[in-house]
């Protein structure tokens, strides 16, 4: 136990309540998540798009506001809903081979 720590267990509990245990950085291989979002939904100029998702026409409304987190980023979507068509694999290969992934 000595060797482990010379903390007291209270101390150790406040510290891991206050988030002072553990030293967080980012990660060397970390890669930007908006490029394939981007990449599915046709935006941020890219130089191809996803041919496997497709704008929901069943809905015709645009998403209002809705909270969601990609890459520890809060985004507000305010899109119209897609459509997946095929399996999630078949997607991943599609984005591996296009233009956007080789940049």
């Amino acid at each position: 136990m000595s060797k482990r720590s010379f903390h007291t267990n209270d101390q150790m509990n406040e510290r891991l309540e206050a988030g002072l245990d553990t030293a967080h950085r980012p990660r060397s291989d970390k890669y930007n998540r908006l490029v394939p979002y981007n990449y599915i939904h046709g935006l941020g100029g890219s130089p191809d798009f996803c041919m496997l998702v497709e704008p929901d026409k069943n809905q015709r409304t645009a998403w209002k506001g809705k909270a969601w987190e990609l890459a520890g980023e809060h985004m507000i979507l305010t899109c119209q809903p897609h459509l997946r068509r095929g399996l999630i694999c078949a997607n991943v290969q599609d984005y591996r081979d296009s233009e956007t992934c080789r940049q």
